[in-house]
Formats: C-alpha cells, sequence, structure tokens
C-alpha cells in the first residue's frame, strides 16, 4: 500500500491531536486527545486490513518521508516501509500504550445552533487568536447574528478579533479552547449542543470538541 498525500495530511493532523494512535481495519482513521476533549475521524484513500498502533506518529511519518514513493506492507508484528532496494522495519507499539478512540462514531445529541465556516473565516480567526494571544475562541448569539470570535475569558476587557458568520434567533455563547481547534483547513459546517460539545463536520472529515464550562445556552 502507498499512502495517499489525503491520508497523509490526514495522520499530519491527527499526530498535533494525539502523539499515538491506533489503526484498525478499513478505512476510517480516529484519534482522540489524551485529555478527551477532541475527537477526530477522517475516510481516508488507503485502506488497512489489520489492527495496529503506532506510538510516535510524527516519527513514523518521519521514517515515510525518508523513502521516495514508500510502500508499506503490513505484518503481524510489524511493518515494513520500501522503495526500491531500501525498507526498513517499524514494530507495533502495544495498543494498551495508546489513548485510543473509540471503535465507532459517537453520537452527536441534539443541536441547537448550525452554520457554515469557510476555511478562510476559520484561518484568520485562528490567525488573530495566535496574533493576539487569546486562548479562547467563542462562537456566540444574540438573537439576530453569529459571531466567531477569538477572546479570552478570563479577562474580557483585552483585545479581540470577531467576524460575522451567520444569523440565529437564539441566544448562545459557545467557548472552546484554541488549543483544541487542531483542524485541517477547509469549509466546516459547525453544530453546537447545549449538551457540551460542538462539531465540526468538513469533506470526510469530523471533529468532536468539547465546549469549556464557561458557554452559556438561553
Amino acid at each position: 500500500m502507498i499512502f495517499s498525500e489525503k491520508t497523509l495530511n490526514v495522520l499530519k493532523n491527527f499526530s498535533s491531536i494525539n502523539p499515538g494512535i491506533l489503526f484498525r481495519p478499513g478505512d476510517v482513521i480516529r484519534s482522540v486527545s489524551p485529555t478527551k476533549t477532541v475527537l477526530a475521524t477522517a475516510k481516508v484513500d488507503n485502506s488497512f486490513d489489520k489492527e495496529f498502533a503506532i506510538y510516535d506518529l510524527s516519527r513514523f511519518l518521519s521514517a515515510v518521508s525518508l523513502f521516495d514513493k514508500p510502500e508499506v506492507t503490513l505484518s503481524d508484528n510489524h511493518l515494513t516501509i520500501s522503495s526500491d532496494k531500501s525498507k526498513l522495519k517499524y514494530v507495533y507499539a502495544d495498543a494498551a500504550a495508546i489513548v485510543s478512540a473509540p471503535k465507532s462514531d459517537v453520537v452527536f445529541p441534539n443541536t441547537e445552533v448550525s452554520f457554515t465556516l469557510t476555511s478562510s473565516d476559520l484561518a484568520s480567526i485562528l490567525r488573530a487568536g495566535a496574533v493576539l494571544q487569546l486562548p479562547e475562541i467563542a462562537i456566540s448569539g444574540d438573537g439576530t447574528d453569529i459571531v466567531v470570535s477569538a477572546t479570552s475569558v478570563k479577562n474580557p476587557t483585552v483585545d479581540d478579533f470577531s467576524i460575522t458568520v451567520g444569523s440565529t434567533d437564539k441566544t448562545f455563547k459557545a467557548i472552546i479552547r484554541t488549543e483544541n481547534l487542531k483542524l485541517i483547513q477547509q469549509d466546516y459546517t459547525i453544530s453546537i449542543s447545549s449538551k457540551g460539545i460542538s462539531k465540526f463536520e468538513g469533506n470526510d472529515l469530523t471533529y468532536l470538541i468539547a465546549l469549556e464550562k464557561e458557554s452559556s445556552f438561553s
């Protein structure tokens, strides 16, 4: 099997969520953060025929990058990365040593708010949060507009940056830690539930991200 660019991009992104990963049979890859605040699911171009664990995903991807057009072959206790005359034996980790995602999709609770966030707006919000050193992203509704802001919940007098992204008849404020928004850049349909969870749904890619306790719904 030769990993597609899409698969490699997903794995690179997932390595920022959890350093380890448990692959299961099929073409769906899941990762969960060690704190269980982020669950990511992606359908990829490659299909895996067995379960195996990688303890350090970034190290594994670096090993794959050593080869030109690498082919990956799965064995019982290791995989082999090969290209032309070169090959590398990469031993699997113990699955028990990995904080692994659930085997199946998590049922998302009732949705109070749903809207689309474009890739460019997402990039602008995250860039502003980094520049202004703001720890949270707030998605809020005032009964008229939906606004996404880079902000600080504990220090509301500091600078903030906001973009109006839609309309709503509801009043709410959903708070997400900026450090949990480790997303592949694309357009997302965002769903917010008062049960304390948000869903970012893109092209063959879904992130479930916990809301902070400061979130409110009326």
